[in-house]
Protein backbone atom coordinates (compact mmCIF):
# COMPACT_ATOMS: atom_id res chain seq x y z
CA UNK A 1 0.00 0.00 0.00
CA UNK A 2 1.31 3.38 -0.85
CA UNK A 3 0.76 6.62 1.00
CA UNK A 4 0.13 10.01 -0.61
CA UNK A 5 1.67 13.34 0.81
CA UNK A 6 -1.62 14.65 2.30
CA UNK A 7 -2.26 11.26 4.31
CA UNK A 8 1.47 11.95 5.81
CA UNK A 9 1.12 15.28 6.85
CA UNK A 10 -2.22 14.37 8.35
CA UNK A 11 -0.40 11.50 10.59
CA UNK A 12 2.05 14.30 11.15
CA UNK A 13 -0.75 16.49 12.60
CA UNK A 14 -2.00 13.70 14.61
CA UNK A 15 0.89 13.06 15.85
CA UNK A 16 1.65 16.68 17.31
CA UNK A 17 -1.79 17.04 18.37
CA UNK A 18 -1.31 14.28 21.14
CA UNK A 19 -1.02 15.60 24.42
CA UNK A 20 2.01 14.97 26.77
CA UNK A 21 2.36 11.60 28.15
CA UNK A 22 2.70 11.72 32.09
CA UNK A 23 6.40 10.56 33.04
CA UNK A 24 4.71 8.47 36.01
CA UNK A 25 2.46 6.43 33.91
CA UNK A 26 5.51 5.40 31.68
CA UNK A 27 6.33 1.58 31.08
CA UNK A 28 9.80 0.41 32.23
CA UNK A 29 12.17 -2.83 31.15
CA UNK A 30 13.18 -4.56 34.33
CA UNK A 31 16.51 -3.39 33.59
CA UNK A 32 15.22 0.33 33.50
CA UNK A 33 13.45 -0.47 37.13
CA UNK A 34 17.21 -2.07 38.32
CA UNK A 35 18.62 1.25 36.73
CA UNK A 36 16.30 3.60 39.07
CA UNK A 37 16.63 0.64 42.40
CA UNK A 38 20.44 1.12 41.94
CA UNK A 39 21.07 3.21 44.95
CA UNK A 40 18.59 1.60 47.11
CA UNK A 41 20.26 -1.74 46.04
CA UNK A 42 23.35 -0.77 47.29
CA UNK A 43 22.04 0.44 50.69
CA UNK A 44 20.46 -2.95 51.05
CA UNK A 45 23.58 -4.42 50.43
CA UNK A 46 25.23 -2.17 52.94
CA UNK A 47 23.04 -3.12 55.90
CA UNK A 48 24.65 -6.94 54.62
CA UNK A 49 21.93 -7.99 52.81
CA UNK A 50 22.83 -10.99 50.14
CA UNK A 51 21.55 -10.42 46.68
CA UNK A 52 19.69 -13.57 46.84
CA UNK A 53 17.84 -11.91 49.76
CA UNK A 54 17.11 -8.69 48.16
CA UNK A 55 16.19 -10.05 44.66
CA UNK A 56 13.43 -12.78 47.26
CA UNK A 57 12.08 -9.23 48.51
CA UNK A 58 11.54 -7.71 45.39
CA UNK A 59 9.60 -11.26 43.90
CA UNK A 60 7.44 -10.61 47.36
CA UNK A 61 6.26 -7.21 46.11
CA UNK A 62 5.73 -8.37 42.46
CA UNK A 63 8.92 -7.11 40.39
CA UNK A 64 10.13 -10.72 38.96
CA UNK A 65 13.20 -11.09 38.79
CA UNK A 66 15.77 -13.91 39.35
CA UNK A 67 19.45 -12.97 41.37
CA UNK A 68 21.79 -13.71 38.21
CA UNK A 69 19.50 -11.28 36.50
CA UNK A 70 19.68 -8.62 39.28
CA UNK A 71 23.21 -9.19 39.44
CA UNK A 72 23.83 -8.88 35.92
CA UNK A 73 21.91 -5.24 35.37
CA UNK A 74 23.41 -4.02 38.82
CA UNK A 75 26.85 -4.55 36.90
CA UNK A 76 25.76 -2.76 33.72
CA UNK A 77 24.42 0.14 35.83
CA UNK A 78 27.96 0.05 37.69
CA UNK A 79 29.45 0.58 34.44
CA UNK A 80 27.21 3.17 32.91
CA UNK A 81 28.06 4.89 35.22
CA UNK A 82 31.44 5.28 35.23
CA UNK A 83 32.41 3.30 38.58
CA UNK A 84 33.92 0.35 36.45
CA UNK A 85 34.36 0.82 33.56
CA UNK A 86 37.48 1.79 31.39
CA UNK A 87 37.50 5.12 28.99
CA UNK A 88 35.92 3.66 25.75
CA UNK A 89 38.40 4.04 22.79
CA UNK A 90 37.75 4.19 19.02
CA UNK A 91 39.50 1.47 17.43
CA UNK A 92 40.08 0.52 13.57
CA UNK A 93 36.56 -0.85 12.40
CA UNK A 94 34.96 -0.59 15.72
CA UNK A 95 31.34 0.35 16.26
CA UNK A 96 31.77 2.07 19.53
CA UNK A 97 33.16 5.60 19.14
CA UNK A 98 34.71 8.06 21.97
CA UNK A 99 32.85 10.35 23.32
CA UNK A 100 33.60 13.75 21.86
CA UNK A 101 35.22 16.58 24.18
CA UNK A 102 35.46 20.30 23.69
CA UNK A 103 38.85 21.68 22.48
CA UNK A 104 40.18 24.62 23.57
CA UNK A 105 40.97 27.04 20.67
CA UNK A 106 44.23 27.26 20.17
CA UNK A 107 45.80 30.69 20.16
CA UNK A 108 46.36 32.24 16.96
CA UNK A 109 49.85 31.56 15.68
CA UNK A 110 53.05 34.27 15.92
CA UNK A 111 53.48 36.11 13.03
CA UNK A 112 56.80 35.43 11.67
CA UNK A 113 58.07 36.65 8.33
CA UNK A 114 58.36 33.73 6.04
CA UNK A 115 61.82 32.32 6.87
CA UNK A 116 64.52 31.96 3.82
CA UNK A 117 65.69 28.72 2.15
CA UNK A 118 68.93 27.94 3.35
CA UNK A 119 71.41 25.62 0.58
CA UNK A 120 71.12 22.32 1.75
CA UNK A 121 73.82 20.14 2.17
CA UNK A 122 74.45 16.51 2.52
CA UNK A 123 75.03 14.79 5.92
CA UNK A 124 77.33 12.72 6.65
CA UNK A 125 76.06 9.43 7.84
CA UNK A 126 75.87 9.11 11.28
CA UNK A 127 78.02 6.37 13.07
CA UNK A 128 75.89 3.27 14.32
CA UNK A 129 74.50 3.08 18.21
CA UNK A 130 76.83 1.65 20.97
CA UNK A 131 74.11 -0.35 22.54
CA UNK A 132 72.09 -2.89 20.72
CA UNK A 133 68.83 -2.37 18.88
CA UNK A 134 66.93 -5.32 20.30
CA UNK A 135 67.39 -4.54 23.74
CA UNK A 136 67.44 -1.12 23.67
CA UNK A 137 64.26 -0.13 23.25
CA UNK A 138 62.45 -2.84 24.75
CA UNK A 139 61.64 -1.62 28.27
CA UNK A 140 60.27 1.89 26.06
CA UNK A 141 58.00 -0.23 23.70
CA UNK A 142 54.26 -1.04 24.72
CA UNK A 143 51.46 -3.15 23.39
CA UNK A 144 52.58 -5.49 20.97
CA UNK A 145 55.38 -3.80 19.64
CA UNK A 146 57.22 -5.00 22.64
CA UNK A 147 56.63 -8.26 21.28
CA UNK A 148 58.08 -7.53 17.92
CA UNK A 149 62.21 -7.74 17.28
CA UNK A 150 62.98 -5.06 14.98
CA UNK A 151 65.81 -6.52 13.13
CA UNK A 152 63.71 -6.97 9.85
CA UNK A 153 62.25 -4.08 7.21
CA UNK A 154 59.53 -5.97 7.35
CA UNK A 155 57.62 -8.95 8.78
Amino acid sequence: MTYTVEQTDEMVSALRALPAMDGSKRRLTKQDVVKRLARELAAVQARGYTMEQIAECLRGIGFEISTPTLKSYLQRVKKRDGKDAPERRVRHGSAVAQPTREREPSPPAATEPPAVAQPTREREPSPPAATDPKTDGAATRSGKDAFLVKDKDSY
